[in-house]
């Protein structure tokens, strides 16, 4: 029997081509059971009318069953809502599946919607709808049904997170892809509301599974680039040990970037030179905060002058020993305890010690109570300094701000999160200093960060060229190569 997954994230912003590993991790999974599963990419890029031809033939040729839609940010996307409400119209009979770590605040007319890791959700989802299987474990959403796959479907710790890819994904030389070494994160911050938190052991994959991975992802797609999925690469040394391993035993030099905690290097000085071994030279630190107080509030309580000198001190080892080196620091603005002239700090400590680099500022956000998941946070607002702002009072700030909340209000209403106030401020004075620190946005701007950085090369720009990227750099000039790329592959899918 025939799937098809559609896979991507939300295009626009910075020019990317990378790929999505969720998709074709519930492919593979899938096609250890049986079935035929087409994963088509890149969805933000296609045009409706090319997105319909491609399900009309496959239909026509193959008798389409479900259509999985697999990304963190694309359910935003028109063309989406555009696809599913054709093949609702056009093929009332395929079964509609969404998927990813989101809440699904907006009726997208699914039959299913997975929270989650969807490896085991999505077989008994298929079990139950063409093997006469038990209808899942769930709850009514919308018109469709909502499945909770962390909860009733886990989906960790397994032997290999490893995806699998065909000759029908047309991947080529260049193309950056995600990959999962482990799944789970150690750690158990108060503002996190991550799947999957607190895990004990190590439940990475083998050094064996990742050098065999690696390996055939160069040999026969000429991939050597990643983003590393998991919540945090450097949770324990063992993992970057296996990584490590493994990279040294393959015949060409890959390259990784990944989720790092910087406060681990200071307990696990080893780490620095694991993660160089690992060649991880893309290093995107959730720092939070450099107010002691609020670290410890949240969990991450290291001083902040041992964070400040780890920084330097991993970005010159990386540099010396493997030449390319991309550190983004992210701060969260609105943490308990942190004023103004905290952040004021912070950002002036930045703009003189790591303008080589990149940092991101955001304002806290607290998902409510309708989300799947809950940070500390969100379960007890008023243990932390928290209230909700009442809407007569976001109503009196919009009216000082010449209207411009209203996007942000119903932004929130459609995530599910709160739109908090403490006594320091709320999240939108928040939110406007962190607008105005951040690399991407503010006064000081950067190199770009890790995110943009990967994007860069998922279009084959040699990495000196994308480590000399600014953030105030034109980079429309990058267009016509993710255009063309993107282009080459809708025209090979449609030519199947």
């Amino acid at each position: 029997m025939y799937g098809i997954i559609l896979n991507g994230y939300n295009g626009g912003g910075n020019p990317s081509a990378s790929r999505a590993a969720g998709g074709y991790r519930i492919a593979t999974h899938l096609r250890q059971q049986g079935w035929d599963i087409e994963v088509v990419d890149y969805i933000a890029y296609w045009n409706l009318e090319d997105l319909i031809t491609l399900i009309d033939r496959r239909h026509t040729r193959n008798t389409i069953k479900w259509i999985g839609i697999s990304s963190t940010w694309i359910f935003r996307h028109d063309i989406v809502e555009g696809i599913v409400s054709y093949i609702k119209k056009t093929y009332p009979e395929i079964k509609i599946i969404m998927g990813g770590n989101v809440n699904f605040n907006k009726d997208l007319q699914a039959d299913y919607y997975v929270y989650g890791f969807g490896e085991h959700a999505a077989a008994a989802i298929l079990k139950y709808e063409f093997s006469n299987g038990q209808k899942p474990y769930g709850r009514p959403h919308y018109k469709g049904w909502a499945i909770d796959a962390l909860t009733f479907y886990p989906a960790w710790p397994m032997e290999s997170y490893v995806s699998e890819y065909e000759d029908r994904d047309f991947l080529v030389p260049g193309d950056v892809v995600s990959v999962e070494i482990g799944r789970g994160c150690r750690f158990k911050c108060k503002f996190c509301n991550f799947p999957v938190l607190g895990v004990k052991e190590d439940t990475s994959m083998s050094e064996e599974t990742m050098y065999r991975h690696f390996s055939t992802m160069y040999e026969k797609w000429g991939v050597d680039t990643y983003n590393v999925a998991d919540e945090t690469i450097n949770e324990r040394s063992s993992k970057l040990e296996k990584m490590a391993k493994a990279v040294e035993r393959c015949d060409f030099k890959p390259n990784f970037g990944a989720f790092t905690r910087l406060d681990l290097f200071n307990s696990h000085p080893e780490m620095i030179e694991l993660m160089a071994r690992a060649r991880i030279w893309g290093q995107y630190y959730g720092i939070e905060t450099f107010n002691h107080l609020s670290g410890k509030a949240i969990g991450k309580g290291l001083d902040p002058e041992i964070n400040k000198q780890l920084m330097l001190n991993v970005r010159d080892y990386t540099l010396k020993h493997l030449g390319a080196y991309r550190g983004t620091a992210s701060f969260i603005a609105g943490l308990p305890h942190e004023t103004s002239e905290n952040l004021k700090s912070t950002h002036e400590w930045l703009t003189s010690n790591w303008a080589d680099q990149n940092w991101m500022f955001w304002a806290l956000t607290i998902p409510a109570e309708e989300n799947f998941r809950l940070s500390a946070f969100g379960e007890d607002l008023s243990k932390y300094g928290y209230t909700a702002m009442t809407d007569a009072e976001i109503d009196n700030y919009q009216r000082s701000h010449n209207g411009i909340i209203d996007h942000e209000r119903q932004l929130f209403r459609f995530l599910g999160q709160v739109i908090w106030k403490n006594d320091h401020g709320n999240y939108f004075t928040f939110q406007e200093q962190a607008t105005s620190y951040d690399g991407q946005t503010g006064t000081v701007a950067t190199m770009d960060g890790n995110f943009n950085t990967w994007g860069i090369l998922s279009l084959g720009v040699s990495i000196e060229e994308a480590l000399a990227i600014k953030t105030t750099d034109d980079k429309d000039k990058y267009l016509p190569i993710l255009y063309k790329k993107v282009n080459d592959y809708i025209q090979k899918k449609l030519a199947l």
